[in-house]
């Protein structure tokens, strides 16, 4: 049984903490958690985990993780980023007593065919040659999405026993209903426009030109964009745009608004779908790999024609419609992504020889 695991992620950011959160109430109290990260002004909300603070440089990072490994001795090594990172968890374990899960919640297998810039799909593409390697020695990798675990037993059939398929835990309590006038007042919105929100980066990958194409044909709708701090459209009087924020202020964006639009071309789970949708404000997003798994959201191909008629359907609907929309939208990822419905199975996954 596992005695000491560590966490580590090359970029820190709260969602990836919030898994950190939760293993400290699954985990058995006799063991000991810590996590690893860069040094970046991180504000931790932890309290029985031991933190260390790594260097923002990747090679040293990496020297330090595996310096930290043979000194700790963990049992498990788990990463919180991206399935690239399981390059390092080989490094930093070989010669040693640590085992590593590999956690995958992206699409690495769709990255090459999806990238638009060449050097990008090459890097892609050449990581995925090598990336097979990495789950020999792993002891397993746990994968959110299902149709991509799916299609990673399918082509890495040899060590498709160690492959797994299981949901993250998100925050049911923070990401939860709350009154939608109430929200708009509080953050100086509209009380009575229509209002459409999206989060994500500035990028080809999430539909940033699709998403820019819907703002200006629909003018009389207002759309907020949070994270995308550069934009093509600055003088846009429909579009308001806000840098990244903290889960309990980002919530209440996902309450004030009527509806959560997705555009993206590539997904690994849909995180900022599935916390829309706690929030029982009804998403549309592509349907694409990982997304189209998510039961009750409305979808659509990624393109402006087809997403400008899934905007006007829902518009189209009343009031009662919308609201019970909206319930079973959370009905549906507190079914998935509760700490209920989870905690058993990620505490097998670590604590099972």
């Amino acid at each position: 049984m596992a005695r000491k695991i560590c966490f580590f992620t090359t970029c820190f950011a709260p969602h990836k903490q919030m898994r950190v959160f939760y293993a400290e109430k699954y985990l058995l109290k006799d063991v000991e958690i810590f996590l690893f990260t860069p040094k970046e002004y991180n504000k931790y909300e932890l309290s029985r985990t031991t933190i260390i603070e790594g260097s923002k440089n990747k090679f040293k990072f990496l020297n330090q993780l595996r310096k930290l490994c043979v000194k700790e001795k963990f049992d498990i090594l788990f990463n919180l980023g991206t399935p690239q990172e399981s390059f390092a968890m080989v490094f930093a374990t070989i010669f040693t007593k640590t085992k590593f899960i590999i956690n995958i919640v992206s699409n690495p297998w769709s990255t090459p065919l999806v990238q638009k810039n060449f050097k990008k799909k090459l890097i892609s593409f050449i990581q995925n040659l090598f990336l097979p390697i990495t789950f020999i020695f792993a002891k397993q990798i746990v994968i959110g999405a299902e149709d991509i675990c799916f299609k990673t037993k399918k082509k890495l059939f040899l060590v498709k026993s160690k492959i797994k398929h299981m949901h993250l835990i998100m925050d049911e309590k923070v990401f939860s209903k709350k009154e939608k006038l109430v929200m708009r007042k509080k953050l100086n919105l509209p009380l009575k426009k229509d209002i459409l929100l999206f989060v994500g980066r500035n990028e080809y990958l999430k539909g940033i030109d699709i998403l820019y194409s819907l703002i200006e044909g629909n003018p009389s709708k207002l759309f907020v964009l949070i994270g995308v701090n550069e934009t093509k459209i600055k003088d846009s009087t429909n579009a308001i745009f806000l840098d990244s924020m903290g889960v309990k202020k980002l919530a209440e964006y996902y309450n004030a608004a009527d509806l959560f639009v997705f555009p993206s071309r590539l997904e690994g789970y849909g995180l900022v779908s599935r916390e829309s949708m706690l929030c029982e404000t009804p998403t549309l997003h592509s349907d694409i790999e990982s997304l189209r798994t998510i039961k009750v959201a409305l979808k659509a191909k990624p393109n402006v024609k087809d997403f400008q008629e899934q905007i006007d359907l829902f518009f189209s609907m009343s009031k009662k419609q919308r609201e019970n929309l909206g319930k079973k939208s959370r009905e549906s990822i507190i079914k998935e992504n509760s700490f209920d419905a989870l905690k058993n199975k990620k505490r097998k996954l670590f604590l099972d020889d």
